[in-house]
């Protein structure tokens, strides 16, 4: 089977989670792969926006150059639209019209705000939709029939568990793009002001960015994150935090961090919003948690009892294994690529 993935970026969230780091998988199973995106990638941007035209023109012109031989391929699997632009909706309808064989697959609340259109009139052409979560999923299935829910999961492989004890004192952690942090920084801040003031604990973050906390009393570690490096420092982390507001936005979310903190074998504390709570089993691999005050009195309850956080972490462990790692999706999406490729 020929497979061409259209992931957008080589480096953002989305592409390595939901489309590249599959591909060893699926090179050993015999697929033939191909991995192409546009130029500039979908994600670069200019202060100025003279530039952002160019490169949107840009964009277009190397994704036809990208598509000139779509009808070759079993399956054409693309993570988002094929260019951010808005109005440019021919791309998808020009390969729809060569080769049938499309599959769409997104995990954000893309939908929210002007895009929406532009799905409205693409997403029907696809052989199938994959959506991150059930939330997603609603959208998708008014546009189009065959609808699948694939979560984000990990590769076990690389996100090893972590073996040593917990640190002294406790760090509380988050990881992610200081874009993701803009989104959870309030309430999280508010979660780290108050606890400073309760219990001796420090706080640890992954990035690409400095973050910009200013606590009193509260000591911060910041790592610059890579690729290569993600999963390892996930280690200096005892409990991982994912705060969110109940917002449309926030709903969409797909738990990628919950997901890699219970890899590697720490619990988290997670706001009660999307599906942060099936990500995390209430009282058994963390806790689900509905406003700051309950979420102080977990963290403090969990900082106190090191016996039972590193009791939680190995459970969420087994659970991300069973239910959030690649061996359990690949048969999924093996099975979905043949009956598109092969349909009956």
């Amino acid at each position: 089977m020929k497979i061409l993935f259209l992931p957008g970026s080589l480096s953002a969230p989305a592409s390595r989670f939901r489309i590249l780091q599959f591909i060893p998988y699926f090179k050993q199973l015999g697929y033939d792969i191909e991995v192409r995106v546009t130029y500039p990638e979908r994600y670069w941007q200019h202060q100025f926006s003279i530039f952002n035209y160019i490169a949107g023109i840009s964009r277009v012109i190397s994704a036809k150059f990208m598509l000139r031989d779509v009808d070759e391929f079993d399956i054409i699997f693309m993570n988002r639209d094929i260019v951010p632009e808005i109005s440019i909706e021919f791309l998808e309808k020009s390969i729809f019209r060569k080769n049938p064989h499309l599959i769409f697959d997104f995990d954000d609340a893309i939908f929210l705000g002007n895009r929406c259109n532009k799905l409205k009139s693409i997403l029907p052409l696809f052989s199938a939709v994959i959506a991150g979560n059930e939330y997603l999923a609603s959208f998708a299935r008014e546009l189009n029939s065959n609808v699948h829910v694939w979560p984000t999961v990990v590769d076990t492989d690389i996100y090893t568990i972590k073996q040593n004890k917990n640190h002294s004192p406790p760090r509380l952690g988050w990881t992610g793009s200081l874009s993701s942090f803009s989104i959870c920084k309030e309430l999280t801040l508010q979660l780290l002001s108050a606890l400073i003031k309760l219990i001796k604990f420090e706080f640890v973050m992954i990035s690409d960015g400095t973050p910009d906390i200013n606590i009193d009393g509260l000591k911060v570690h910041h790592y610059k994150w890579t690729a290569e490096m993600e999963a390892q420092l996930l280690h200096e982390f005892d409990i991982g935090l994912m705060l969110l507001n109940d917002e449309p936005y926030e709903k969409g979310k797909c738990g990628a961090k919950l997901i890699q903190y219970g890899a590697v074998g720490i619990p988290s504390i997670a706001s009660d919003v999307g599906v942060n709570s099936n990500i995390v089993l209430n009282l058994e691999t963390g806790y689900i948690v509905n406003g700051i005050k309950d979420a102080i009195d977990h963290a403090i309850f969990l900082m106190n009892d090191e016996r039972l956080c590193l009791e939680m972490g190995h459970k969420a462990r087994k659970h991300i294994e069973k239910e959030y790692s690649i061996i359990s999706l690949i048969p999924r999406m093996t099975q979905l690529f043949k009956s598109i490729s092969a349909p009956e």
